[in-house]
């Protein structure tokens, strides 16, 4: 029985945790790979749309528009709240280019900040029926995108938390209405639905593109070992025709 020549047992093979670190960034065969750069694009595109906000709000702030908005607002605290979040987004942002903690840090670390802050400007602004909340769902869906579906599911379970102690909150100070607890909790089904279906595509994405990418890796494998075995052939085939030409 004849036996691969050595140098056939060298080709390249692509190894299996390049294709589980697509299929699920959160495998355990796949957490000393590192991030790949839409990955990282979307923390980056999560860091703009903050930057924008805060913008947005100090805006608000500094043109008298935030009485006329938010009537029940705290004008000192929501100021305080739009600079130490505009602080805290360019941190953020610094962080990006090193990557730097890797990447499952820093996309629990963008979404705990966003979630407390937006929290916060909620207290602030007079609660749910502000519309404020709604913005929670940018940086839930984010981490969806760049998240294990656990963990996707465990900051739309924190935002959901958030929101309903806003709400307690006010109520203590008699400030809040049956229907706004009716409105966080249909906010919360936002959340998570947002959330799930974000990680869904992404998880789809990621299985399509590691089978392709399995595809294209065993095309090239076999590719190569044709070429190996052809060289290595001690004999050939000679194809004449009728007129014994070759």
């Amino acid at each position: 029985m004849r036996h691969l020549p050595a140098h056939l047992h060298a080709l390249p093979q692509r190894p299996l945790r390049s294709v589980l670190r697509l299929i699920d960034p959160a495998s355990p065969a796949a957490l000393s790979l590192p991030a790949r750069n839409e990955e990282w694009r979307v923390l980056r595109l999560l860091s703009l749309y903050r930057l924008l906000l805060v913008s947005a709000l100090i805006f608000i702030f500094e043109s008298d528009y935030a009485d006329q908005l938010f009537p029940a607002v705290h004008t000192e605290s929501f100021r305080s709240t739009c600079i130490l979040y505009g602080t805290s987004a360019l941190a953020l942002m610094g962080l990006l280019p090193r990557r730097q903690p890797e990447l499952a840090v820093q996309a629990q670390l963008q979404v705990g900040i966003d979630i407390a802050s937006l929290t916060l400007l909620l207290l602030t602004c007079g609660g749910i029926g502000t519309g404020l909340g709604t913005l929670l769902v940018t940086p839930v869906v984010a981490a969806a995108l760049v998240m294990s579906r656990r963990m996707a599911m465990l900051q739309a379970a924190i935002a959901t938390l958030a929101v309903f102690g806003v709400e307690i909150l006010r109520g203590f100070e008699h400030q809040t209405q049956s229907s706004d607890f009716t409105a966080a909790g249909v906010l919360g089904l936002m959340l998570f639905g947002s959330g799930l279906a974000a990680n869904t595509v992404a998880r789809r994405a990621r299985a399509s593109e590691a089978l392709a990418e399995q595809v294209g890796s065993e095309f090239e494998s076999l590719s190569e070992l044709n070429e190996s075995i052809v060289a290595s052939m001690q004999s050939g085939v000679l194809v004449v025709d009728d007129d014994a030409a070759t």
